[in-house]
């Protein structure tokens, strides 16, 4: 099957990857990373590039609080911790529930790695193993609105769509603004949630296009996310790993 993502086959357990973008996007990404890893309680990994990391941009408080705002990071969804008397500590049904974190000296807490039941007490057993891992996949998959997160720039009546994330939509920006200077009409998806893949923003976006180029710095691993979800659409890989970014007019060429 082809519905995992190459990073995922590595890790044996759900977790939440963001990838930003420029700023301001850049700016509360960490802010972001910090609540989802509370209000999820797994792994959160934030995946910058070194070229963006490296890049000097201003961002206005006014840019940074819109950007906030429209992440949903102003106000969290639930309360992300309780007190001693709240039931158990790493409660799995239902399976798309997610404990509270304790306050740390109410009670005594426990932690393992290793399969647990809802105690935190180390078990074998079939049945509550199985719980275990239902819960930890459902309380992502059940909660993605909260967790995708992409930009569309739509043109009305593009059959194209280029889709791309981290530093190389900066590229994808200009190579559109040049698309649509010589009358192409060519729309941009920008992806700032890698995993679990923003299905629905995906499948909104491929909404009359034809023809899909996937823009990334590596081999293509994500191409065949979108290859997944593309049907009988066209996608084009525009991949480079050679240690140099994509540039626009390299963009530009492959959709012409």
């Amino acid at each position: 099957m082809r519905s995992k993502s190459p990073i995922l086959r590595a890790i044996s357990r759900p977790f939440v990857s963001k990838n930003p973008t420029m700023s301001p996007s850049s700016a509360h990404s960490p802010m972001m990373v910090w609540i989802l890893a509370e209000r999820f309680r797994c792994p959160v990994f934030l995946l910058t590039d070194k070229e963006l990391n490296l890049t000097a941009a201003t961002v206005s408080p006014e840019q940074l609080a819109m950007a906030v705002q429209g992440a949903g990071l102003s106000e969290p969804k639930s309360s992300t911790t309780s007190t001693s008397g709240d039931g158990p500590p790493y409660q799995f049904e239902p399976p798309d529930t997610v404990s509270p974190l304790r306050t740390y000296g109410d009670c005594v807490l426990r932690f393992t790695g290793s399969t647990h039941d809802e105690e935190a007490f180390i078990s074998k057993d079939p049945d509550t193993v199985g719980k275990l891992n239902l819960h930890l996949s459902e309380k992502i998959e059940a909660h993605r609105d909260e967790i995708e997160l992409a930009n569309l720039d739509s043109m009305p009546g593009a059959k194209d769509l280029i889709v791309s994330y981290g530093i190389t939509s900066g590229a994808v920006r200009q190579a559109v603004a040049t698309l649509r200077r010589s009358g192409q009409k060519v729309s941009a998806l920008t992806i700032q949630s890698l995993w679990p893949v923003p299905e629905t923003a995906i499948a909104a976006a491929l909404e009359g296009v034809e023809r899909i180029l996937v823009a990334e710095l590596n081999l293509g691993q994500y191409s065949r996310e979108i290859e997944r979800l593309a049907a009988d659409r066209e996608v084009i890989g525009l991949h480079r790993f050679d240690g140099r970014l994509i540039s626009p007019t390299q963009i530009v060429e492959a959709l012409q």
